[in-house]
């Protein structure tokens, strides 16, 4: 049975490239931690081939993906992340643009995966608002460019023999149009000189569905760009988001800001493009795009070479009683296991080969010995997806009402559905920060009441420090393949080995008291040494492959 750490689902190819990009707001939550922990986040960029979020404020490693970040320099403020399924990782390449912009990075991915006739440049964009500390900074120091003029300048020298997508939070409203309306009385002018061509040059829908009617002046420039490049804008023209649905969810009211921009060759190869559920870790919600059309790719090497099985369920041994230990020599009388172990006395061991399939025989008999004669241990329950224990019921029941009085005033704006919604979600938050308080309180109260150190209470308050361990599937067996490797080459021709054993026996022969060590290092090992250093064991270790 194939198990992927760390929660990493597996690839299953279906002939479409599915797209995420997220405002996250913040890669950490005040009380809850790593949003890359929580279900509302895996559930949603798990779901993708390719992933882009913005405003991440620290370098990201999500399970199952190959993540490539970009900070700003001296600012907490901003971040993005690109994020590719080390399956795809073949077609995809990255582009430097963190010399251009630290909030702009690109890939390409190649056209064997689209089935395109070119290849796609992907841009991932966080234009933050102008008045932001990071943008006020820049402009007093004199280096200050817009982004969308930068961007425009990627999409010319990266850009110019690509298709593309642009996408991210771009802080641009811009009604429901869908190109720059200073070009389209251009278009109309030379429509009415005759030229005809000019119609398949731009699209042909000037625009779009939106629920955000405003339309402010980095919108402008943004819908310039869009005509510019021959490009359409997917929300609200697009199956899936037929209505134009609000992507920002502030206090101050709700917005479209957050974009999927593609090339107009682009657009019969888009499945849909869909603005998912508003969640509480963001005040954005997620944009899925799906291409469709695209082939399916080879699973990686790694994942066709190397199987992971589940580590298999320990055994009670009663060590009090010595049940155990007569159940275990009873069991060994009989005829199946006598069987085996003649079977294994008889093998020879002539290869490496030979050594491997006499420990997998010894190993298995060892387990068949076990499973019929001594109790299994239980399956220890699957722990819940949020580590916070102190994250209870009430904390549970206040999170959905936040999540129906979000959904409410996405869907039904008002004064009145805003306020709701707010107020709900400040005594979620108090509730929070009293039950996380209440919790370490009474834990470290625990611990400074015990006579001793209390190390279970210490071990308890350090895993909530602890990060997650960032290895998944893909590092795992890169870290086999890598050792496996390296032990299968010679350390050192056999002519330097021998001649090592040669002084080696010189200097023994010198040494008087080499021998008794020697004759010390060479006796056989005894049943109580054994029984020894296996009750010195840690919990949880096993005494078969690795011993």
């Amino acid at each position: 049975m194939n198990s992927c750490p760390n929660g990493t689902s597996k690839y299953t190819p279906n002939g479409k490239l599915r797209i995420v990009s997220w405002n996250i707001h913040d890669s950490n939550d005040r009380y809850m931690g790593s949003k890359t922990a929580l279900k509302c986040f895996t559930d949603t960029v798990m779901e993708s081939d390719i992933f882009c979020l913005q405003e991440t404020k620290n370098n990201l490693k999500v399970p199952g993906y190959k993540c490539f970040n970009s900070e700003r320099p001296d600012s907490r403020s901003g971040g993005i992340c690109l994020g590719v399924r080390h399956e795809l990782l073949p077609f995809v390449s990255q582009v430097k643009t963190n010399k251009a912009s630290p909030d702009i990075q690109a890939v390409v991915i190649s056209s064997r995966l689209t089935n395109l006739p070119k290849d796609t440049l992907l841009v991932n964009i966080y234009d933050s608002p102008d008045n932001s500390s990071y943008k006020i900074k820049l402009m007093s120091e004199g280096r200050y460019e817009e982004t969308l003029e930068t961007l425009k300048n990627i999409l010319q020298s990266h850009g110019r023999d690509r298709l593309f997508i642009l996408c991210g939070d771009f802080n641009a409203r811009t009604g429901t149009e869908n190109s720059s309306q200073s070009t389209d009385d251009d278009v109309l002018d030379e429509l009415r000189n005759g030229n005809f061509s000019t119609r398949s040059t731009l699209n042909s829908e000037s625009f779009r569905a939106s629920r955000d009617r405003s339309l402010n002046q980095r919108g402008k420039k943004l819908l310039d760009l869009v005509t510019a490049h021959n490009s359409k804008i997917l929300n609200g023209a697009t199956f899936g988001d037929v209505t134009g649905e609000f992507t920002c969810v502030t206090y101050n009211g709700l917005s479209v800001v957050d974009y999927f921009i593609a090339s107009c060759d682009i657009l019969p190869n888009i499945s849909s493009m869909n603005v998912k559920e508003f969640t509480n870790i963001s005040d954005h919600r997620p944009l899925l795009c799906v291409l469709q059309g695209t082939a399916s790719p080879s699973l990686d090497y790694i994942e066709r070479t190397l199987k992971f099985q589940d580590k298999p369920n320990g055994y009670r041994w009663n060590k009090s009683t010595g049940s155990s230990n007569e159940a275990f020599l009873a069991s060994q009388n009989h005829p199946r296991i006598r069987q085996k172990m003649s079977d294994i006395c008889s093998m020879d061991c002539a290869s490496p080969e030979d050594v491997i399939n006499l420990n997998k025989a010894l190993v298995n008999t060892i387990y068949d010995t076990a499973s019929s004669s001594i109790e299994k241990k239980k399956q220890p329950r699957r722990k819940a997806f949020n580590k916070n224990v102190w994250f209870d019921s009430d904390c549970r029941n206040e999170k959905r009402k936040v999540r129906k009085l979000g959904k409410q005033y996405c869907k039904y704006p008002s004064a009145t559905s805003r306020d709701r919604f707010y107020a709900q979600k400040k005594v979620y938050r108090s509730i929070l920060k009293e039950k996380r308080r209440k919790f370490f309180a009474n834990l470290n109260q625990k611990i400074a009441d015990g006579k001793s150190i209390n190390w279970d209470g210490l071990n308890e308050l350090r895993s909530f420090n602890s990060k997650p361990n960032p290895m998944d599937l893909y590092d795992l067996a890169n870290f086999y393949n890598f050792f496996k490797e390296l032990y299968s080459k010679k350390t050192l021709p056999l002519g330097t080995i021998e001649e090592f054993k040669i002084v080696y026996s010189s200097r023994a022969a010198e040494d008087t008291t080499t021998g008794s060590l020697t004759e010390e290092l060479n006796r056989d090992i005894t049943e109580d040494e054994l029984a020894s250093l296996i009750c010195k064991l840690k919990n949880g270790k096993a005494t078969s492959e690795n011993c």
